[in-house]
Order: C-alpha cells, then structure tokens, then sequence
C-alpha cells in the first residue's frame, strides 16, 4: 500500500491510455476512456482559482480589498481567453473534446494555460512596479514564485552502458490531486510521431513531461522574465510540438521558433538517437539554446535561464529563490559525477537522485525537508525515462513521490482506444 497523499487518501492506481487518430479523436477517446473512474473531477475542480490561490494563498481576501481581488480575478480569466484563442486549431480541439467527453463545459478549455497565466503575472509585476496592487501584490507575488522542477537527461561515461537516460521531478501546486492520480497516455496520431506523456487524471497535457518514438524526452521548467505576450504559444503546445513533430534536437529547436512563447520557458530536449541534449530557453522575445560541448556527457535543468541573451530581464523574486534553483542544479550535477565515477548512473541511480535533499552549500552534507534541494514537498511526479529500453520509470505514492513505490511502464502503442489501471507495487 502506498502512503496517503495531503489529502488523506490513498493515491489511485495508475492509469494507462493508447489513443489513436487525429488530435480531437485522441481528446475524446481520452475523456470517453477516463469518464466512469474516480479522481479527474478533483484535477479539472483545481484550476479555476489556482493562480489565485498560488499568488496569494489563504490571504487572498486580507491581501486586497474585495474590489481589487475582483479585478485580479477578470484580468486573469480575459489573459487566460486570450491564451486559448491564440492556440493552433488541432490542439485546441483536442482539449475542447476531451472536455465534452468528460461531461464539461468546453470552456474550462482555458485553464489548461495557468501556469502561463501565473508566470506571466509574476513577469508583468516585476516589469510594472506599479498599479492598484502595487505594494500587496508584488509581496504576494513574490511569496508565491517558488517553482522547483528540476531534471536531468545523462549519456556517454555519464549513464550506465552509455545509453541516454532523461530524469525528472515536476513540482507543481497540486499536492493531493496530481500526485493522487497517475497516468501515462500514448498517442498514435494521424499526422507525426507517436508519443506519449505523463500526467494526471483530468489532465490531457502532452507537452509538459513527454517523450516520443524517435527518442527524444521533453520537460518543461518555469522561468520568470520580464519579456511576455498575451497571445503567444502556450507552453503545453510548444512541448506538444516538440514531440509530435521532431525527431532530433535541431528539429526542436527550429520548431521552439516557429511562434513566440506567450511565457518564459525552459525545456530541457534529450535526443537518445543523438546521445546528447539541449536546453530550450524561451520569452516572449526570444528563442535561445544552451548547448554542450562535444565532450559532455550530461546536462541539468532547473528554473534559471543559463544562455547569456536571456540573462537580461531574468526576473528572480528574491535572492533566496534564486540560489534555490542554483543549489538544485549544483546537487543534480554532483550525483551525476558520482556516478560517472562508479562505472554510470543507472535509472535507479537516477529515480534516488530525484529523491535527494542534500544542500550541497552544507558541508556537513545533512539532509534537508525544504530549500535548496532536489527533491521538494510539492514533487507530484518523479519520472525516469529510457528511450533505447522503450519504457519509464514512474514513482506512483503520494507526494513527495520520492518514496514510491516506482512502477517500469513500457512503451507499446496501439492502433485503438484502450486503457487499464497497474497496481502499485514496489518495483
């Protein structure tokens, strides 16, 4: 049995979906599947007020005046229509689909950009300074710009047998709902490539931890810059995108470019063909990519943009946030180190690395709860992926999902709708 989750009880099993067809069939075969099991509902219930909640917590009524949270309120909802107008047809069928499937209203089709929304209104107070909510808002802002996502791909010397291997922790505001909910959703599209993604039930977001056929493994980290639009590409497109559409690195990138970000991203792009990776680094300017030296042999990710050009209007709420992110990244490459020194860091070498809570700044090396750590409180999805053995590694339990139990999912794709739930067991 797996521990209960923040919300007292027991994580579902996890559900596995093959869909097949063009994007908006994939949608409605995804709701048709999923409608008759529990825990969706609770995930699609969570987005509504999310950045609300994210930006000003508990405080939301003592923060502002009624009046001025009313405001707050219709200029997200108008951003987040804004957002879901400007999404390429195919995608925004698809969700659209899924909805009606599910017995939704279409409409919720829009939440599936807050994390956009939220970003971009951190990035917005940050460049303003000024305003209705100047001084409330700007300290509830920063009070809850405190992403954690941190990922890690490894190849060469690096990853056992030299194979590639891509890593990730997705820290995300939904602790006893994302984590209470697994999936894993392959898709066979009619156009593009097949791939797949991971998730949560009530959640059909391809683009956010994504892998595909051609071996490549995609993983979205917030980023806060001062450069926004209010029709840009939303982020759970770009990784769609990226997955449905690119077979190598290069491929990412000049699709990363084919329409501005709405926000600030970073994807960390693994290519198992190519046996490297890249990061993605995006604004509403700019398009920019980090890249290894040919000797390189691992890179991580965390939430701090690392390409000179978008060092320039990098917003950090404070300095604490920002060595929060560097720490992160400093521990993610010491535990690759380690294990390049023992022969390769194999996938259960990485499924503990996302469990860490060392701060390596500590030179007594003790293990921390919170801060500067890789493995955070909100961690509601812990992910291992090997693209040449064709499967992942998924920890199932509650957040943080560090305990487990992991479950290995292999990668069969499938020519009709199907879909079963794995129990948990500690594998």
């Amino acid at each position: 049995m797996t521990a209960p989750s923040a919300s007292g009880a027991t994580p579902l099993p996890l559900w596995i979906a093959r869909l097949c067809g063009d994007q908006e069939t994939m949608g409605r075969q995804h709701g048709e599947l999923l409608r008759p099991l529990s825990g969706w509902a609770e995930v699609l219930d969570h987005y509504p007020d999310m950045p609300e909640r994210m930006l000003l917590g508990k405080r939301s009524e003592r923060a502002l005046s009624r009046g001025a949270a009313w405001t707050l309120r219709t200029i997200g909802d108008r951003m987040l229509d804004r957002l879901d107008a400007a999404r390429p047809p195919a995608y925004r069928a698809r969700t659209r689909a899924f909805l009606e499937a599910l017995g939704r209203s279409p409409d919720e089709a829009r939440y599936l950009a807050v994390m956009d929304l939220f970003q971009n209104t951190v990035n917005l107070a940050a460049r303003l300074r000024l305003g209705p909510f100047r001084r409330p808002f700007l300290a509830a802002a920063v009070h809850g710009a405190v992403p954690a996502c941190s990922s890690v791909a490894v190849w060469g010397r690096a990853s056992a047998g030299g194979s590639l291997r891509h890593a990730r922790n997705f820290d995300f505001p939904g602790v006893g709902v994302w984590d209470h909910a697994p999936t894993v959703v392959f898709c066979s599209p009619d156009r593009g490539l097949r791939y797949g993604f991971v998730a949560t039930r009530g959640a059909d977001a391809p683009g956010v931890t994504a892998f595909n056929e051609a071996g490549l493994t995609i993983s979205a980290h917030t980023r806060f810059h001062r450069a926004i639009r209010s029709r840009g590409a939303m982020a759970v497109d770009i990784g769609h995108d990226l997955v449905r559409r690119c077979e190598t690195i290069a491929d990412a990138v000049a699709v990363a470019r084919e329409r501005p970000s709405a926000s600030t991203w970073g994807f960390l792009v693994s290519s198992a063909r190519e046996r490297r990776a890249a990061m993605i680094e995006l604004s509403g300017s700019r398009c920019e990519v980090v890249e290894v030296s040919g000797e390189a042999d691992s890179l991580a990710c965390t939430n701090r943009n690392r390409h000179p050009a978008m060092l320039a209007g990098q917003v950090a709420a404070s300095p604490g946030w920002a060595a929060h992110s560097d720490t992160r990244e400093r521990r993610l490459v010491e535990l690759v180190a380690a294990g390049r020194e023992r022969g390769g860091i194999t996938a259960e070498g990485l499924r503990a690395a996302l469990g860490d809570r060392v701060d390596p700044t500590d030179p007594a090396q003790r293990e921390r709860g919170a801060g500067g750590v890789i493995s955070q409180p909100w961690t509601v999805k812990r992910v291992v992926v090997e693209p040449a053995e064709r499967a992942l590694h998924i920890a199932v339990g509650a957040a943080p999902t560090a305990r487990g139990p992991w479950l290995r999912v292999a990668w069969p794709w499938a020519d009709a709708p199907v879909a079963g739930e794995v129990s948990p067991s500690r594998t």
